[in-house]
């Protein structure tokens, strides 16, 4: 009967494993397959180490600094219609190259979460959340940003990345925030569906299938080599981002985010209990 129990367990993680849904995102942030950076902001001073053996720091620029995190400290980006403040990985020989899809035709995930102190209004439509390049060019990056709509007063959570092709897969979605209240937000390019993704909190807040496009910076050979800039974009502000931000996390594969829901917690309890019995 023990020898069943413990049968019925792996059955059950097994099929809980295969869907291969992500809950890491909903406590502090460790490295795990394929992932190529993640700052967390923990010290107090000075530039955010890289939790990756041998990856790059970003550096503070300007008037970034530390504050209360999700877990532990965190960063804390001031905002600004055309500040210069931002942090990001030192511009050298292309050292962003490493912060991105590897591979031909690969997947990417870049997540974050997000405390808005003052969200986007009509006096400063856009704060950027973090940014890799991105432009309507065959080497652009991604972006992911939040943006005002004065016409419905809505905000939007918006995601953008290049393609081979030279054109842009965009996707946007109303996302609710409030101000002073952490959320996770995460951008997934699927490379196998051809499918841009946004999270928040664990649920798809949006997709874009695009058939036949390919992240640009996966191309053997033509992978972005520009810099990562986290709380503002590359070469124009956009418009800072305005309150803390804590464990950014890129992955070189697509993460499906989600929530644990209540069955499959009864399931692994239920499992967890029978083999403590066994023993």
């Amino acid at each position: 009967m023990k020898k069943n129990y413990v049968l019925l367990f792996v059955i059950v993680l097994s099929t809980i494993v295969s869907a291969v849904p992500y809950y890491g995102w909903m406590e502090a942030e460790t490295v795990t397959a394929g992932t190529v950076g993640l700052w967390q902001w923990n010290a107090s001073s000075g530039n955010a180490v890289n939790s990756v053996s041998g990856g790059l720091s970003l550096n503070r620029t300007g008037n970034m600094g530390y504050t209360a995190g999700k877990f532990g400290n965190g960063a804390l980006s001031p905002g600004g219609v055309a500040s210069t403040d931002y942090w990001q990985i030192g511009y050298d020989n292309g050292n962003g190259r490493s912060m991105d899809a590897i591979g031909p035709d690969s997947s990417l995930s870049a997540a974050v979460w997000i405390r808005p102190d003052v969200l986007p209004t009509g006096a400063s439509t856009r704060q950027v959340i973090f940014d890799k390049a991105y432009s309507n060019t065959p080497s652009a990056g991604y972006e992911l940003y939040l943006w005002y709509d004065s016409i419905s007063s809505n905000i939007y959570l918006k995601a953008a990345i290049g393609t081979t092709a030279g054109t842009s897969v965009l996707q946007n979605s109303v996302i609710s925030l409030v101000s002073g209240e952490w959320t996770h937000l995460a951008l997934v390019w699927d490379a196998d569906a051809d499918t841009l993704m946004m999270y928040q909190d664990g649920e798809v807040l949006g997709s874009t299938v695009s058939a036949g496009s390919v992240y640009a910076p996966s191309v053997t050979g033509s992978t972005n080599p520009q810099l990562l800039r986290v709380g503002n974009r590359i070469g124009s502000s956009y418009g800072t981002f305005n309150g803390a931000i804590d464990d950014l996390k890129i992955n070189d594969i697509a993460i499906q985010y989600a929530v644990p829901e209540p069955a499959t917690i009864a399931l692994i309890t239920l499992g967890l209990t029978l083999i403590r019995k066994r023993k």
